[in-house]
Order: structure tokens, then C-alpha cells, then sequence
């Protein structure tokens, strides 16, 4: 992608071009996940202004596994287990990061290194747990811009039953 669009799916806006003479002068914009912040931000040199913390008040999670209701009422065993095994990754971050991070890259390949793999887990708003974090704010903006059918109640209208006894939010 461009390194003059904003990041986030699929679709892009070309910032320099709606954003004036003040925008050019001082470069691109972006608006990126926190999935990818750190990476591309070491990458690009570039400092961050202002996150997702910020934006939301708090941390959230932004990322989840999705399936439909008909998978997961077919599939009770395979849920159950999947659930257990978010929860010994997230206790392994947490209590073990760097052995965490090491697994991780082992499994994926992918290019970072422990010590920022370690870093992305530890910054600030990480979230190391199954239950969801602040996923209402989403679902109510879901809501207001007409994406949704119905206005979620409460977190638990959207999650799994396996997680209602947790705390969330």
C-alpha cells in the first residue's frame, strides 16, 4: 500500500490530498491498527501522536475470533478448547513474554525480533486476556452509524457463552 494512505480495511484515504498545504509540508498521515503501530512506526521512523488508548478512553481489544452461532453450537468440544488455548497463550504473555514471544516467531516467521515482539506485548493498552475490553464502544458506534441491526445491550449479546462469566466489557 501506498505509504500516503491511511491503513485499515482494505480501503485507503489519500491524506496529502484532502489534508492542505500544511499536510504536505509535514508528510504523510496515518491511522494505523495496533496490530501494526509498532512495526511500521520503527519502520517509518515516524512518532506516534495519537493511539487507540486515546482514541477509546482506554485500552480495548480490537482484535477477536470470529465463527458463526450454527459452528459453534456444532462444535462444543472444539470451542472449549480453542477458549483454553487462548487462555494458556494469554497466561504465557503474561507471565512469560519472552518465551511467549520466541514460540510466537518460531511458529510464524515472521521478521520482528524477541525484544520488539516482548515490546508489543508489554506497550501500553495491551490487552493479554479472552474476555473482551471495552468492545462496547464499538458495538454502540456499530450501532449509530447503522451497521449493526439492533443495539447490543451488553458485550455478552456478541461473545460466546464460555466467556459470560468473566469480567468484560
Amino acid at each position: 500500500m501506498p505509504d500516503d494512505l491511511v491503513e485499515g480495511h482494505g480501503r485507503g484515504v489519500d491524506h496529502d490530498r484532502i489534508g492542505g498545504d500544511r499536510q504536505r509540508r509535514r508528510g504523510p498521515t496515518r491511522v494505523l491498527g495496533v496490530a501494526f503501530e509498532q512495526g511500521r512506526l520503527r519502520v517509518l521512523d515516524v512518532d506516534l501522536v495519537l493511539a487507540q488508548v486515546d482514541i477509546l478512553g482506554g485500552p480495548a481489544h480490537i482484535t477477536n475470533s470470529f465463527t458463526t452461532q450454527k459452528f459453534h453450537d456444532a462444535n462444543p468440544k472444539l470451542m472449549k478448547a480453542f477458549v483454553a488455548a487462548v487462555d494458556e497463550a494469554s497466561d504465557l504473555i503474561a507471565k512469560s513474554p519472552k518465551e511467549a514471544a520466541e514460540i510466537y516467531l518460531k511458529i510464524t516467521k515472521e521478521k520482528s525480533t524477541v525484544e520488539e515482539m516482548v515490546a508489543w506485548f508489554q506497550r501500553r493498552g495491551a490487552i493479554v486476556q479472552a474476555g473482551p475490553v471495552n468492545s462496547k464502544a464499538y458495538a454502540d458506534y456499530m450501532d449509530r452509524a447503522g451497521i449493526i441491526k439492533r443495539k447490543a445491550a451488553s458485550w455478552k449479546d456478541y461473545f460466546i457463552p464460555a466467556l459470560h462469566g468473566r469480567d468484560g466489557s
